[in-house]
């Protein structure tokens, strides 16, 4: 673990492009569980999920 998740930087890319957030809603049980895991990982990566999930709270 530790490592993004390839399909992350092409939903926030469609996201940005559409500017519709209901994919990261959706998801948003499963965005804050690997901010977690990642957070314990003490990677860099954790910040990336902190600056998606923060305004989802």
């Amino acid at each position: 673990m530790g490592e993004l998740p390839d399909s992350l930087p092409v939903v926030l890319d469609f996201i940005a492009a559409t500017g519709n957030r209901s994919l990261l809603l959706d998801h948003r049980t499963g965005s804050e569980l690997l901010r977690l895991v990642l957070a314990k990982s003490d990677t860099p990566y954790s910040l990336v999920l902190e600056a998606l999930c923060a305004p989802l709270r």
